[in-house]
This record gives C-alpha cells, structure tokens and sequence, in this order.
C-alpha cells in the first residue's frame, strides 16, 4: 500500500517484481490497483511464489489499473493459490488499448482450458 499511494499520477511504465520470500498478499494488489495511475500505459508485473495471493487479488487488476494499458506483462508463478476463476476474471477486463500481453502462470497444476478459453476470446 505504501508503494502504490508513492506513485506518480503520470507515471507510463511500472515495474514491479517481488519473488519468493517477499510476502504479497490481495490487500497489497488491490491497494496498487486502487493507487494507479490513470496514465499507465505498460505495466510489468513480477510476482514469483507470492503465497498469500489468491483469485481476489487478481481479480482487484481491473478497473483502472488496466484501462489504458498498452503493455500487460503478469507473471504469477507458483503462486500456487491461482485457479481458475481469477484467470477468467482477469480476462473479462482486459483493455481494448492492449497492443501486447504476456502472462505466465507456471507451475500452477489447478489452471485448465477454460482459463486459455477466456483470454482467446478476448
């Protein structure tokens, strides 16, 4: 929450990466997401074994965190409290401005087609 109210409101670029060891929880994500800039074009997003990241976390991404993004780079590896439902719900929202999207949701066993399904639609 600190982070994300000490960002500039015409911040473009944000890169973030926080790796095993580094305690993320959904209040954390949805505090960045309620804190963004309304100019952010790219946003990279590094979150490796976060373990207290689940589906609302995800899920807090939307709005306007996402509207103007160009640029969309998640990767929530192992984060091993990821299913399904946050996938989809990422997917719902995702911006008609994005250019380009990386995501990589390795080493998740519970992720299924219909996460694959949600995002080719969109």
């Amino acid at each position: 929450a600190i982070v994300a109210k000490g960002l500039h409101a015409h911040l473009e670029d944000l890169h973030l990466e926080m790796f095993s060891g580094f305690y993320l929880s959904d209040e954390g994500l949805e505090a960045l997401a309620s804190y963004s800039p309304l100019k952010l074009l790219r946003f990279n997003f590094q979150c490796w074994s976060c373990d207290g990241l689940t589906d609302k976390g995800v899920k807090a991404l939307k709005g306007a965190l996402l509207q103007n993004l160009t640029d969309l780079n998640l990767n929530f590896g192992c984060c091993e409290l990821l299913t399904d439902a946050g996938l989809c719900a990422l997917a719902a929202h995702l911006p008609s401005s994005l250019v380009e999207l990386g995501l990589n949701f390795s080493d998740l066993d519970v992720l299924s087609a219909r996460s694959l399904a949600a995002l080719a639609k969109q």
